[in-house]
């Protein structure tokens, strides 16, 4: 799953996971954390994010920039996303692991979002970057479990 995932239902998975979410303390610490400073990135980074759209429209076009955009993809899947994802799986499975992925899930959501905002692609969706700035609810949005299917509605 890359920034190209699309996905119609994703306002809900996300009421559905914030509304289902831990309530300890380290959760709600580190969700206010990454969320504050996600925002915060993306505000500052958005002209960043219109430029490099556009630099990645040019690179579209080029056979060699499409392997380019490739690349990225690749970086983003192995070095951000499979952590990510792991830990955030973690982080539901096992409460007890929650102080211990704190600190790494904060500083790789954030770096991990960073990565987003700058990658040039013209076709990366709006609402993708959310789903790192949601972490550790990130789990829950791709892959949300039985109930949010079987409710008449999720939320």
């Amino acid at each position: 799953m890359t920034w190209l995932w699309e996905v119609h239902d994703f306002d809900l998975r996300l009421r559905f996971a914030r509304i289902h979410s831990p309530v300890d303390f380290v959760t709600q610490l580190v969700r206010w954390v990454v969320s504050s400073v996600t925002r915060i990135l993306s505000l500052v980074m958005a002209p960043a994010d219109a430029v490099l759209r556009i630099a990645g429209k040019v690179l579209d076009r080029l056979v060699l920039g499409m392997a380019v955009l490739l690349v990225f993809t690749g970086i983003w899947f192995f070095v951000w996303w499979l952590p990510l994802m792991g830990m955030s799986r973690l982080w539901y499975a096992y409460p007890w692991t929650r102080p211990i992925l704190a600190l790494p899930g904060i500083l790789l959501a954030i770096t991990g979002h960073m990565y987003l905002m700058l990658v040039p692609d013209p076709k990366k969706q709006r609402k993708y970057p959310t789903m790192v700035g949601e972490w550790p609810l990130s789990w829950q949005l791709y892959n949300p479990p039985e109930a949010y299917y079987e409710a008449d509605t999720p939320v």
